[in-house]
């Protein structure tokens, strides 16, 4: 049976019923450069998985292949979470509910691993109002939901978000 909690703000239930790779040692199950059990998981390299929004899972928010490679934590604080659960709330549900699946290549960065990838010290990504996306349905394409988010469907859902970067 799954636990249920609402962030403060929020009208999503945030689901605990699934397991995911712990996002501090990634599996390892050590705290990076040591032999000391990883903090965060108590040593078992998974934790509890929260549902975000109707599509949407925290452990797709934080999966960073970059940050696996190189045991960089990727551990956010719960304003960071409220942050992501209203980013999948308000504007990747309905992408996914108007154009198919989309996969989520970069949601939230910590610090640390945002400034190994070189990204701007600014990024939307660390405090949660940010996700790099890919469409999952054949013939979907990222140019299609981009204009699909600045046109008519997403008027009212996006005006929260002040930018859109077409990669």
């Amino acid at each position: 049976m799954a636990d249920n909690y609402a962030l403060a703000g929020s009208t999503y239930p945030l689901k605990l019923d699934t397991h995911a790779t712990c996002p501090v040692c990634w599996g390892s199950r050590v705290k990076a450069g040591t032999r000391a059990k990883c903090p965060h998981c108590s040593g078992t390299g998974i934790v509890l998985d929260w549902q975000l929004s109707k599509h949407f899972k925290l452990s797709e928010m934080l999966k960073s292949d970059y940050a696996i490679r190189k045991g960089i934590p990727n551990l956010p604080a719960v304003p960071q979470v409220h942050n992501l659960s209203k980013l999948c709330i308000e504007l990747l549900d309905p992408i996914r509910e108007e154009f198919g699946p989309i996969k989520v290549n970069s949601g939230f960065r910590s610090a640390a691993l945002n400034k190994a990838i070189g990204g701007s010290a600014s990024s939307a990504h660390m405090e949660g109002n940010a996700a790099d996306i890919v469409p999952m349905t054949v013939g979907v394409t990222l140019r299609q939901v981009m204009l699909g988010v600045t046109n008519e469907f997403a008027w009212g859902i996006a005006s929260g978000y002040d930018q859109i970067i077409y990669e």
